[in-house]
C-alpha cells in the first residue's frame, strides 16, 4: 500500500516513477505512475470512501534493462507532458516544424523527396492545404509563392515543377518523358505521387518562380479506374459487395486497410463492428510510437462511444461503453512535438475539428458572395468570378479529407448543412440571368451525388421553388443518368441487406435517396425514355424490397404529376399497385388515379375497378366508403357506359335516401354522378358544424370542419343564390373564418378594407376559381394588393386562373 497525496498527482512537476528490485534475480521492475490512464478514477474512488491511500501494481512485463532503457527514458519524458497537461501550463504557441523533413530529404531525388514525405503521413491521405504548401518538396525558396487557390496548387520549386512536367501517361502507366530510371520502385513512386495530387484534388500545377512556364495539367495524369474497395462500392450503393468484403479474410493488414474497414463498417451504421475493427488496432503504446495512428484511432472511438451512447440499441451497449471507457483523446502539443512536429499542424486540426470550421468559413464565405451576386443580378449588375471553383474545391477536399482519412463526422446534421448551402450556391449561380455574368451551367456528377446522399428532400423542394427551377442541364460527358440506374441497381441487387441500413441516425437513409433521386430525375434535361428507365428500376426496387416504408410513395405521385403528359399508363399502373398492395392506408395518390383513367380505355378501367374492390362484375359495386379505395375510384366511374354509370346513380340515391351521408353526396355531387336535387343539398347543409364557440385556431385543415367550405364549392358549380339559408351559415363559422366566408358570399359586395389576399389560397377548386374569375371588382383589389405587397402564391393563382 503506498501513501499517495492527491497534489502530487495534479501538480508536481517531474515524472514519478516506482521501481522495485528482486534481489535474487537482481531483475528491476518499473512503473510509471503518471501514465497510468486509470490512476485519477482510482483516487477519487478512494477520497470518496475516506481513503488517503492507493494500492499500486508494478506490472511484471516491465523489466529495466539495456534492451528496454530507450523505452524507459520515453515513459518519464510522457509522464513529464502528462504533468504539464495537468497543470494546465501548455502553450498555445506549439508550432509544427517541417525543417527536419528538409534535412532529412536533402540528398535525395525528387521522386524519393516526394514519396517520403507523403509516406511520414501513414493513414493521413488529404493534407490541409496551409499544411501542403508548408511542407518540403512542395514548397520553394519564398513561401509566400506556395499557395492552394481552388484546384490550383503555385510553387517556386523549381525541381518539383520540372519533374511534374516531364510525367506522362501512356496506355495507364506513368513514366518521364525522358524515359530514364532514378530511383528504386520508380513507377510506383510516381503512381503514389499522382494519386496523392488526385485525393488532395490538386489538377493544375503553376509556376511563381522567376521566368515563365506553362501551367501543368495534372489532372491529364490521373488514372480513372472503378475501384472495388469496400468504401468505394458503399459509395455507389453496391451494399451487398461491400458486406462480401467487409467479410472476406484478406491478406492486407495496413493501416490504411484496417481504418477504411472501420470507416465503412460506421458508414454502414454498423457501430459495433466499426468499434470492434477499430480497436483491435488500438494501442496506448502508439501515443509515443506512432501518434498519427493513435490519433485517428482515439478520435474514431471516442466518436463511436458518443454513437453507441445515445443511438445503439443492441443489448450489449453497456459492454461497449465499458470497453471504451479508457479512451481519451488526450495526447497533447508538446507529445507530438517531440515525437512527430511535422504532424502537430494536421493533430490540432482534427483535435479541434479544424477540418470542418476552415471549411465551414471557406462556404459561408462563398455563399454570402453568391447570394450577392444573385441579388444584384436582378438590377443588371454583371460579375466575372462567381466562387464556383472555390466553392467545389473546398467541398470536395472537406468530401476527400473524410472518406481517405476515415475520420467519422456527424453526416446527420452538419455535413447535410455544408450541403445544403453549395446547393443553394450553385442553384443562385444557375439562375443567374445577365447573359455577362459567370454562370453556372451545367451540373456535374459531383454535385448531383452531393445532392441525392446530404440534402433532404424537403429543403430540396424549398430551393426549387425559391429559384423557380424547372430544368436541369447536365455535363453530358458524365453519363449522369448511367451513375443514377447504377445505384438503384445496386440496391435492388443489395436488397437483403438493405433493412439493416434502417435507423434515426445511420448515416445511409435510402428513402430519402429514393426520394431525391425522383425529383432531380424529373428536373433533368435529358430524353423521356432515360428518366423512364430510371424510374422503371425503382418500382422494380420498391416491388422487391422488404420495408415497404423505404418505398417512395410521395415522389412517385409527385413524377407522375409532373410527367402526366409523357409517362405511360403502364408504369402508372405499377406505380398505383404499390400503393393497393401496401399493407398501410396510404393517402395522396387520388391525382394519379385520374391521370391513369384519362389514359385507358373502357375496358381498362373497367378491369382496374373490378381488381381494386375485389368483384367480377361492376353491377355489384357497394358504395361502401369504409373501404379506403372507394373513394378514389368515383373519378372513374365517369368514365363507365352510360348503363353502369345509371346503375352507380341509383345505388348513390338509394343510400342517401335510406341514410345521408356527407361524403357520399359530396363525392357524387362533384362527380356529377348524380343530379343536383334540392331536398339532398338542404341536408347536406344541415351537416356543417357549429365552430362558432371553437377555440382550435387551427381546425380548419381538419375534414369534418371544412363542411362550409364544400357547401360553397356546390353553390358556385351551380351557380346559386346566397339565400337566407345560406347566409345564416355564417352564424356556425369559426370566428377566425368570419370574415372569409362573409366575403365568399358577397364577393363583388364586400367590404375590401377587410380583405385578405390569402383568402383565395384556402379552397382551391376549378368552382372557386371560376366564381373568382367573374368578380371584377375581386381581381381590381387583388391587383392593387400585390403592387403594394407581392405575394408569389397569391400572384401565381392571379396570373395562371383569374386574368
Amino acid at each position: 500500500m503506498g501513501r499517495l497525496q492527491i497534489n502530487y498527482y495534479t501538480e508536481f512537476d517531474e515524472a514519478i516513477v516506482f521501481t522495485l528490485c528482486d534481489l535474487n534475480t537482481n531483475i528491476i521492475y518499473w512503473y510509471d505512475i503518471q501514465n497510468d490512464i486509470t490512476l485519477k478514477e482510482r483516487i477519487l474512488q478512494q477520497k470518496n470512501n475516506d481513503i488517503d491511500s492507493i494500492q499500486i501494481y508494478i506490472p511484471t512485463e516491465n523489466v529495466l534493462n539495456e534492451n528496454t532503457f530507450d523505452e524507459f527514458l520515453n515513459k518519464i519524458e510522457s509522464a513529464k507532458l502528462v504533468q504539464f497537461r495537468k497543470k494546465n501550463i501548455l502553450s498555445e504557441n506549439y508550432e509544427a516544424d517541417y525543417s527536419k523533413i528538409e534535412d532529412e530529404i536533402r540528398d535525395k531525388h525528387i521522386i524519393d523527396k516526394v514519396d517520403y514525405t507523403i509516406k511520414l503521413f501513414d493513414g493521413i491521405k488529404v493534407l490541409p492545404t496551409n499544411v501542403i504548401c508548408k511542407l518540403f518538396p512542395f514548397r520553394g525558396l519564398d513561401e509566400n509563392n506556395t499557395y492552394i487557390k481552388g484546384f490550383n496548387f503555385y510553387t517556386d520549386n523549381e525541381e518539383l515543377f520540372n519533374l511534374l512536367e516531364n510525367l506522362t501517361l501512356s496506355d495507364n502507366h506513368l513514366t518521364l518523358k525522358i524515359h530514364e530510371v532514378f530511383v528504386e520502385n520508380q513507377n510506383e513512386k510516381l503512381k503514389n505521387i499522382i494519386s496523392f495530387l488526385l485525393v488532395n484534388h490538386i489538377y493544375h500545377i503553376g509556376w511563381r518562380g522567376k521566368g515563365y512556364k506553362d501551367q501543368i495539367c495534372v489532372h491529364k495524369l490521373f488514372q480513372y479506374s472503378k475501384c472495388d474497395c469496400e468504401r468505394c462500392n458503399l459509395e455507389r450503393l453496391n451494399i451487398k459487395r461491400s458486406n462480401e468484403l467487409l467479410n472476406e479474410t484478406t491478406d492486407d493488414n495496413s493501416l490504411y486497410g484496417t481504418l477504411r474497414k472501420g470507416y465503412t463498417y460506421y458508414l454502414l451504421g454498423d457501430y459495433k463492428s466499426s468499434v470492434d475493427v477499430f480497436y483491435s488496432i488500438y494501442d496506448e503504446n502508439d501515443r509515443l510510437n506512432n501518434p498519427i495512428k493513435y490519433t485517428i484511432l482515439t478520435y474514431n472511438l471516442s466518436k463511436l462511444r458518443r454513437l453507441i451512447k445515445w443511438t445503439y440499441y443492441g443489448g450489449d451497449e453497456k459492454q461497449l461503453l465499458q470497453k471504451l471507457s479508457s479512451i481519451n483523446f488526450d495526447i497533447d502539443e508538446p507529445l507530438i512535438k517531440k515525437k512527430a512536429p511535422y504532424f502537430l499542424e494536421i493533430f490540432k486540426n482534427i483535435k479541434e475539428r479544424k477540418f470542418y470550421d476552415d471549411t465551414k468559413y471557406s462556404i459561408d464565405e462563398c455563399f454570402s458572395e453568391i447570394q450577392q451576386i444573385s441579388f444584384g443580378d436582378k438590377y443588371g449588375n454583371t460579375y466575372s468570378d462567381n466562387k464556383y471553383e472555390e466553392l467545389k474545391s473546398s467541398f470536395l477536399r472537406f468530401k476527400s479529407y473524410l472518406e481517405h482519412n476515415f475520420l467519422i463526422f456527424n453526416h446527420y446534421s452538419e455535413y447535410g448543412e455544408l450541403s445544403k448551402k453549395i446547393l443553394e450556391s450553385l442553384f443562385g449561380l444557375y439562375t443567374l440571368k445577365n447573359p455577362v455574368s459567370d454562370k453556372y451551367e451545367k451540373f456535374d456528377w459531383t454535385i448531383i451525388e452531393m445532392w441525392i446522399f446530404n440534402v433532404d428532400d424537403k429543403f430540396t423542394k424549398y430551393l426549387l421553388a425559391k429559384y423557380n427551377i424547372k430544368k436541369i442541364i447536365l455535363d453530358e460527358d458524365l453519363e449522369i443518368p448511367k451513375r443514377i440506374n447504377e445505384l438503384i441497381l445496386n440496391l435492388i441487387d443489395s436488397n437483403e441487406y438493405l433493412d439493416n441500413l434502417g435507423g434515426l441516425f445511420k448515416p445511409i437513409k435510402i428513402d430519402k435517396i429514393l426520394n431525391k433521386i425522383l425529383i432531380i430525375t424529373s428536373l433533368l434535361d435529358i430524353e423521356f425514355r432515360e428518366k423512364e428507365t430510371i424510374l422503371s428500376n425503382i418500382i422494380n426496387l420498391s416491388k422487391v424490397i422488404k420495408n415497404k416504408h423505404y418505398i417512395p410513395f410521395d415522389e412517385l405521385v409527385n413524377f407522375i404529376d409532373k410527367n402526366e403528359n409523357e409517362i405511360s399508363k403502364t408504369q402508372i399502373k405499377e406505380i398505383l399497385d404499390l400503393f393497393l398492395r401496401d399493407d398501410h392506408s396510404r393517402y395522396g395518390f387520388g391525382r394519379s388515379i385520374n391521370i391513369y383513367v384519362e389514359k385507358c380505355t373502357e375496358s381498362e378501367i373497367e378491369d382496374f375497378i373490378k381488381t381494386v374492390l375485389k368483384i367480377d362484375d361492376l353491377k355489384d359495386i357497394e358504395l361502401d366508403l369504409e373501404n379506403k379505395y372507394i373513394g378514389k375510384l368515383f373519378y372513374f366511374f365517369t368514365f363507365l357506359n352510360e348503363n353502369l354509370r345509371e346503375n352507380i346513380k341509383l345505388r348513390i340515391i338509394k343510400k342517401l335516401e335510406e341514410k345521408f351521408d356527407d361524403k357520399l353526396y359530396d363525392l357524387g355531387i362533384i362527380y356529377d354522378l348524380i343530379d343536383f336535387d334540392e331536398n339532398l343539398f338542404k341536408k347536406f347543409i344541415s351537416t356543417v358544424p357549429d365552430m362558432s364557440k371553437n377555440e382550435d385556431e387551427h381546425y380548419f385543415r381538419d375534414y369534418e370542419y371544412i363542411r362550409l367550405g364544400q357547401v360553397i364549392n356546390l353553390v358556385f358549380k351551380f351557380n346559386l343564390e346566397f339565400n337566407e339559408e345560406l347566409t345564416g351559415l355564417l352564424k356556425k363559422s369559426h370566428k377566425k373564418y368570419f370574415d372569409y366566408y362573409s366575403w365568399l358570399m358577397d364577393i363583388d359586395n364586400y367590404d375590401y378594407s377587410k380583405f385578405n389576399p390569402y383568402w383565395i389560397l384556402e379552397y382551391r377548386t376549378i368552382y372557386y376559381f371560376q366564381r373568382f374569375k367573374k368578380s371584377q371588382k375581386l381581381k381590381e383589389e387583388l391587383s392593387k394588393s400585390l403592387n403594394e405587397n407581392y405575394i408569389e402564391c397569391v400572384a401565381k393563382i392571379y396570373f395562371e386562373q383569374l386574368v
